[in-house]
């Protein structure tokens, strides 16, 4: 079970990294790309 659950909360954490570096990261990048 615990092998399960540290899968799921691996999964969980580079879920809410991924879309945290989507909604905050890509823009940025983009803006700053636009910008130069």
């Amino acid at each position: 079970m615990k092998y399960i659950d540290w899968h799921m909360l691996l999964f969980l954490g580079v879920s809410m990294v991924h879309d945290y570096w989507i909604y905050w990261g890509l823009p940025r990048v983009y803006y700053i790309k636009g910008v130069k």
